[in-house]
């Protein structure tokens, strides 16, 4: 699998109607955690959860195909097994920025993105491009110090 390339990410972060498969009613989940780091960032997130009607005062939406219409890009951080199936919904919805979250990926998800046009950012932590702060500032350094650009 090849690594998205920092202009992938920066064309990417022009898209704000984010929606977010993936998100968690848990606050110690990642998912819940990046539902926090997106809206703190400034993004109307719109995220995907199939029980669950509000997290973090945020309207939660059944399905990609329940979305509004501006959504313009996808965040899927999902299981490993969900992932491929957003990728196509959210094709498939006309969304052409996703950001797999890295490990979220699969071979199926790598065959689709190289399939579409749209720009499907892979390999990539997503909390490592949105001003990380914590142990994801710690690993923003790491990869600086082994030259790895992390922005």
């Amino acid at each position: 699998m090849k690594k998205a390339q920092l202009s992938q990410i920066k064309e990417f972060q022009r898209y704000r109607n984010t929606a977010l498969a993936g998100i968690s009613r848990d606050p110690k989940k990642f998912g819940y955690q990046l539902a926090q780091l997106l809206t703190e960032q400034g993004y109307s997130l719109r995220p995907i959860h199939p029980e669950a009607d509000e997290i973090l005062g945020l309207k939660c939406y059944k399905s990609v195909a329940d979305l509004p219409a501006d959504t313009d890009s996808m965040v899927i951080a999902t299981p490993k097994e969900a992932s491929a199936q957003y990728l196509k919904d959210s094709i498939t919805a006309g969304i052409r920025q996703i950001w797999i979250q890295q490990f979220s990926e699969t071979p199926d998800c790598i065959d689709v993105a190289e399939k579409s046009e749209a720009n499907v950012v892979l390999g990539r932590c997503l909390f490592m491009y949105t001003n990380p702060h914590g142990v994801h500032k710690f690993h923003e350094r790491i990869a600086k110090l082994f030259r790895v650009k992390a922005r």
